[in-house]
């Protein structure tokens, strides 16, 4: 684990899994109204510069793909440990590029900013924040979502 939340998870998952239950990990759900994306836009909104991470990947979920896994989960009883991801990283720099360009804003006011470890709580910064999702794609019939269309579904 790269954090101690990471260890108190994985603890956290070893009971719920030994004593009969479901696991479901999930990467970053994003909306509109995550707080970030929020402070984000209101900066940018008033011709303010923001700071985006550019070492930093990001793995984003929209909360409906997610709930409909759930339900998925639920109607057929399923135990276990599951994982849910887009296919793909993107860079934190790169959301707060986009969403400039989504609000009509100037790109220039994104400061590229490289993450330290220390600074966000890991031992070390993460070169990938993707899952691997090939069991629940064959379990549930479920399609794997791209960063870039989970973006589009939630306006960025």
């Amino acid at each position: 684990p790269l954090s101690e939340y990471a260890s108190q998870k994985l603890l956290s998952e070893k009971i719920i899994l030994n004593n009969g239950g479901v696991v479901i990990r999930l990467t970053k759900i994003l909306s509109k109204e995550t707080e970030l994306i929020k402070d984000w836009q209101n900066l940018l909104s008033s011709n303010k510069q923001i700071n985006a991470f550019s070492n930093l990947p990001l793995a984003p979920l929209n909360v409906d793909f997610v709930c409909e896994f759930i339900k998925k989960v639920i109607d057929k009883n399923s135990k276990g440990l599951f994982q849910l991801s887009p296919k793909d990283d993107i860079k934190y720099i790169d959301i707060a590029k986009r969403l400039a360009n989504k609000i009509n804003s100037n790109e220039n006011l994104v400061n590229s900013v490289l993450a330290k470890p220390i600074d966000i709580g890991y031992k070390s910064i993460p070169e990938f924040a993707t899952l691997d999702m090939t069991r629940e794609e064959l379990d549930f019939s479920i399609k794997c979502p791209k960063s870039d269309e989970v973006l589009n579904l939630i306006g960025i």
